[in-house]
């Protein structure tokens, strides 16, 4: 694979923190704004999906937990491992 190519596929990646920072704001919202609909764009956005595009709950699940894994502080292993 040419570096063009690497950075190209980089940047298509969902960045974790953008991601968690979207999903905040969207719980944010729901709890304290006065809205009774909230818009998922940004979550969406920082996920990098395509919005025409219909997403099966399964699938988005198993994207949103792989994306959880890649910070370090949420990762099952961090989270549930004894104290030594």
């Amino acid at each position: 694979m040419h570096q063009e190519e690497k950075i190209s596929d980089m940047e298509k990646a969902p960045h974790p923190v953008h991601v968690l920072h979207a999903l905040k704001d969207i719980f944010v919202k729901l709890e304290c704004g006065p809205e009774s609909v909230i818009d998922p764009a940004p979550l969406i956005n920082a996920l990098r999906l395509d919005s025409s595009v219909q997403q099966d709950g399964h699938e988005f699940m198993k994207l949103f937990l792989t994306l959880l894994e890649q910070v370090p502080e949420l990762s099952a292993h961090s989270l549930f491992r004894g104290r030594s």
